[in-house]
């Protein structure tokens, strides 16, 4: 990938920030069907902690991870290619310095 420009780098980090959050937000409606299951009776209190403790240490802590410590565009290009974002929500100047990655993430 061709060396991204500091406004590039700003744009590609305020994406990761979105597809950061999206897929908590999916990880988090995961877990919060199993609150919807304790609610019902479905599970006891224990289940229900243990559903909490795989999240935190599962899903919540990977996401962490991957967010935090990636690199802005290889996230951003991992998110186009798993479909968290949108072509149209990239700035259209900065897609090329993304195809290749986006093309390697997809395959």
């Amino acid at each position: 990938m061709k060396e991204a420009s500091k406004t590039a780098k700003k744009h590609f980090r305020a994406l990761a920030v979105v597809a950061y959050e999206r897929e908590l937000n999916e990880a988090l409606a995961a877990l919060a069907a199993q609150f919807d299951r304790w609610k019902k009776g479905e599970l006891d209190a224990f289940a229900l902690n243990e559903e909490v403790h795989k999240y935190h240490q599962g899903s919540a802590r990977d996401l962490y991870k991957f967010y935090s410590y990636g690199d802005p565009s290889h996230l951003v290009a991992h998110a186009l290619a798993a479909g968290v974002l949108e072509e149209k929500e990239v700035d259209e100047r900065y897609l090329p310095l993304l195809a290749s990655l986006v093309e390697f993430f997809t395959h």
